[in-house]
Order: structure tokens, then sequence, then C-alpha cells
């Protein structure tokens, strides 16, 4: 395996029990993250025997995808139990959540954390206009929020 990422969609027929996030965080869900256009940022992993460079282009190549994809199906917003290092690492290329209550036991110890996929977007162009170009190049995000980073 080089890397994976999956985004799991919400079930329509139960929104409240569509994501792990859901089973495991106390804390209650933010108000602003709409459950019909969200989706859980789940199974994101790179394998170990990459260098550091490498290792940061796999994990943008892997979140291109997943705008790619949250553009096909209109959606808004990411959620996800996120390990802690991988969390900052994100962070250091402008990705920023925003935590959801304290860590929780989830294969490990993990942040309950979500984003709207605009807000993420905009903190990288932002922070890293050439990580934020390519994003989103190709992805289809739509062109407005292209010019203005949101």
């Amino acid at each position: 395996m080089t890397g994976t990422a999956r985004l799991v969609l919400p079930l329509p027929e139960s929104p409240g029990d569509s994501f792990p996030l859901q089973q495991v965080c106390r804390a209650p869900l933010p108000v602003d993250m709409p459950i019909n256009s969200t989706a859980d940022v789940s199974c994101f992993a790179l394998s170990q025997d990459r260098s550091f460079n490498t290792a940061t282009l796999m994990r943008l190549g892997l979140v291109q995808g997943l705008i790619r994809v949250s553009c096909d199906f209109g959606l808004t917003h990411w959620c996800a139990i996120m390990e802690p290092t991988l969390l900052r690492l994100f962070g250091m290329t402008g990705l920023h959540f925003s935590p959801i209550g304290p860590l929780v036991d989830y294969h490990g110890p993990g942040q309950p954390c979500y984003n709207s996929i605009a807000c993420l977007l905009s903190g990288v162009c932002k922070e890293r206009p050439p990580i934020w170009e390519y994003l989103i190049g190709n992805s289809g995000w739509p062109a407005r929020q292209r010019i203005s980073g949101n």
C-alpha cells in the first residue's frame, strides 16, 4: 500500500448514526456541521517507508482526491477522528481542522474534528498558496471559490 483515504457518506435513513465520529465523540456535534452534506474522512493512511517530502506530497495528493470526490457528491464539510500527529502535519500545510471535544480512544488516541471544505481551503490559500493551487487544480472546486480561496 502506498496510501489510502475514504469518505464515509451520510446515511439518508439514519443521519444521526452515519459516521464513526458520532459513535465515539462525547461532545455534541457543532450546529454548523450539516450532516447531509458532510463526509467522514476515514482510513487516511500512508505507508511508513517514505521520506518526509514524499509523504507530504502523497498526503496532499490524497487530499486532492478527497476534494474531487467531495465536489462530485456536493459535500461541504469533512469530519474525522485523526491522530494528533496527522492533525499537526495537515496544519503545516495550512489545513486546519476544528476539534470537537477531547481526545477519544479510536484505534489509539484520536481527536474528533471537523471543518467546512471551503474554510480548510481558505486556510491553505492564505498560508500556502502553492499548495492551494495544487489542491484545487483540476479538482472541480467551484471557480468563484478558487478566486476567493473560500
